[in-house]
C-alpha cells in the first residue's frame, strides 16, 4: 500500500482504486490480478472464562469467521469490533461492499472480502454492547451505570487472539479495525499491546480516545482538538504507531473529521521520529467523485522513502449538506459505515482488505 501508486481493481464505474505495496512504473493502472476463489465461511463461536486474567466481565464470546478448509492456512487475522449499541453479529452483517467481484451485483460481507484473500477475521463481543475505547468513548456514560474504566478490553481481546492462534498456528499477522466505537477501541489496543503485535490498524469514524466533542463545523488546528489521548492514563507510547488507514466524514458529529487527523497525525510524529526519512507531506492516494453530484472521497497518505509508516486518512466530503449531519446517521459524509449505499464509499472495505495485506508483505521483507 504504497502512497505513490494506485491500481485500479474493479474495471467498472464504481472503481475501487488501491494503494500498492511496490514501486511506481509509467502505467498509473495496470490490470487487475484475478479474484482468489470464493470460499464458504465457517462460523464458530468462542467463550473465554477470564476470572482473574482480565479485570470487567468473567466471560466473553466473539464469533470466528474463516473459509472451509483454509482456517489452518490463513496467514493473518483481523479483529473487527462493533460500534456503541451493536453487536458482534451486526458488525459481520453490516461491514462490507455493496457491490464486488466476488458476487457480482449483490454484497459482499468483510468475512467474505478477508476469506478470499486467506485472512481470518473474529468478532467480539463488547460488554454492554460497548468497548472501553478511551475518555471520549465509550465508557462510562450515563444511563449505563454497568459501564466503567474497570473494564480491561485490551486485555480481553489480547486473550482473545491468543487462543485463536493456538488452533491456527498459521496465523503470522493481526490486524485491528473497528467502526465508531469499535474504531475508537482500535486506537487504544495499538497503544496498549506490545510493540509490534499488530501489524495495522484501520478504524472506520472512530478517533483516538473518542472523540472530545460533538461538532463537525470546527478547524482541525483547535488546540482542544482530540485531547483524550493526552490524559492522564491513556498515554500512546511513542514505539506504538504502526500503518494505519483511517476513515472519516466531513459530517460526521460523532467522531469528527478533524480529530482522526489529529490522530492520524500524531502517529505521523510518532514514525518521524522513529524512522529516518518519514515524508511528512501528504499525497493524494485516492480521489474518487460521484459524477451526479459534488461528493467526494479522497484519501491522503505519509509513509518513509521506503514506503514504511504509511499512515493514511480518507475524508468523504458532502457540499451539498449543510451542516451536522442530523440525524448523526444520515448522508453519505455521516456517521456511518461505508458499506456501498453511497458512490464514494469507493469500496472502503476492499480497500481495508488491501491495505492490510499490503502491510503484512512489507513486514515480510
Amino acid at each position: 500500500f504504497d502512497i505513490r501508486c494506485v491500481r485500479l481493481l474493479c474495471a467498472v464505474v464504481l472503481a475501487l482504486f488501491a494503494i500498492l505495496l511496490h514501486g511506481c512504473g509509467d502505467e498509473p493502472n495496470p490490470s487487475p490480478s484475478p479474484s482468489p476463489p470464493v470460499s464458504s465461511i465457517v462460523v464458530q463461536k468462542l467463550d473465554l472464562d477470564l476470572a482473574g486474567v482480565c479485570s470487567g466481565p468473567l466471560s466473553r464470546s466473539a464469533w470466528l469467521h474463516f473459509g472451509a478448509g483454509l482456517g489452518s492456512d490463513a496467514e493473518g487475522l483481523v479483529v473487527s469490533m462493533h460500534g456503541f449499541k451493536q453487536t458482534a453479529e451486526e458488525m459481520a452483517n453490516i461491514s462490507g461492499d455493496k457491490e464486488c467481484e466476488l458476487h457480482p451485483g449483490k454484497f459482499c460481507s468483510f468475512s467474505d472480502l478477508a476469506v478470499a484473500n486467506n485472512l481470518m477475521v473474529v468478532y467480539p463481543q463488547g460488554y454492554g454492547n460497548a468497548w472501553n475505547g478511551g475518555p471520549g468513548c465509550c465508557y462510562p456514560l450515563p444511563g449505563y451505570p454497568h459501564l466503567n474504566v474497570t473494564i480491561d478490553d485490551t486485555c480481553f481481546i489480547r486473550h482473545l487472539v491468543e487462543k485463536i492462534k493456538a488452533s491456527h498456528s498459521s496465523i503470522k499477522h493481526v490486524f485491528a479495525m473497528g467502526f465508531s466505537n469499535g474504531g475508537v477501541m482500535s486506537w487504544r489496543l495499538v497503544c496498549e499491546l506490545p510493540a509490534g503485535y499488530l501489524t495495522a490498524i484501520a478504524p472506520i469514524h472512530g478517533v483516538m480516545g473518542g472523540s472530545t466533542h460533538l461538532r463537525c463545523d470546527a478547524a482541525v488546528n483547535i488546540p482542544w482538538i482530540n485531547m483524550t489521548v493526552r490524559r492522564p492514563g491513556y498515554e500512546c507510547p511513542a514505539d506504538r504507531a504502526v500503518p494505519t488507514l483511517t476513515w472519516t466524514g466531513d459530517k460526521d458529529s460523532i467522531q469528527t473529521w478533524m480529530e482522526s487527523v489529529a490522530s492520524a497525525e500524531l502517529f505521523r510524529s510518532m514514525l518521524d521520529k522513529r524512522l529516518g526519512d518519514y515524508q511528512n507531506t501528504s499525497e493524494v492516494s485516492l480521489r474518487h467523485q460521484d459524477p451526479g453530484t459534488r461528493r467526494i472521497v479522497e484519501c491522503q497518505g505519509t509513509a518513509a522513502s521506503s514506503g514504511a509508516g504509511n499512515v493514511t486518512v480518507c475524508i468523504q466530503r458532502d457540499p451539498e449538506q449543510t451542516g451536522c449531519a442530523q440525524p448523526a446517521n444520515k448522508g453519505c459524509a455521516s456517521h456511518r459505515y461505508p458499506d456501498g449505499s453511497c458512490e464514494v464509499d469507493s469500496h472502503a472495505s476492499s480497500l481495508v482488505i488491501e491495505f492490510f495485506l499490503s502491510q503484512s508483505q512489507r513486514r515480510k521483507k
